[in-house]
């Protein structure tokens, strides 16, 4: 079954009607035809809704499982027992946590590993310091994120 197929066709039977409702004398079989033509279009905008949504729940369930994956091997390594409930619960929590929030705690993260390098490296000066900023690492944290979301594949 081809649907985007079906739904040209669909939409070519949509306009065929449109054009047949001048040819109507009878008012109300005229505004049964309006009242057909609207439902069909409601039907395939709903379809072409219900496309798009299929395809983020694929990429939604791709992550969890991904995450949930990932979390089973580290408790595995970890030697710590895996419960797919503390999982859920942790996943849960990631996805409450405010969006700016999670931002914020990647950011930090990388400034302090910028410092940390500044460090280790006997670079950390007083002009290091100042050029660090966790402003450039949002910069660049908003940056991959829609060059991500731009270039990923909705299949």
């Amino acid at each position: 079954m081809n649907i985007a197929k079906n739904i040209e066709n669909a939409i070519y039977f949509i306009d065929v009607m449109k054009s047949d409702l001048e040819t109507v004398k009878s008012a109300k079989q005229r505004d049964f035809k309006i009242d057909m033509i609207n439902a069909f279009i409601v039907l395939i905008n709903t379809i072409e809704a219900l496309q798009d949504q299929s395809k983020l729940l694929k990429v939604i369930d791709s992550l969890l499982l991904e995450r949930m994956y990932r979390d089973m091997f580290r408790y595995a390594a970890e030697g710590v027992p895996m419960h797919l409930s503390r999982i859920f619960y942790e996943i849960r929590q990631d996805i409450q946590n405010p969006l700016s929030a999670q931002k914020e705690k990647l950011v930090s993260f990388l400034f302090m590993e910028e410092l940390t390098y500044l460090v280790n490296n006997n670079r950390l000066t007083d002009e290091t310091v100042k050029s660090a900023s966790g402003d450039g690492w949002s910069v660049l944290v908003d940056e991959k994120l829609n060059e991500f979301k731009e270039g990923i594949q909705w299949n």
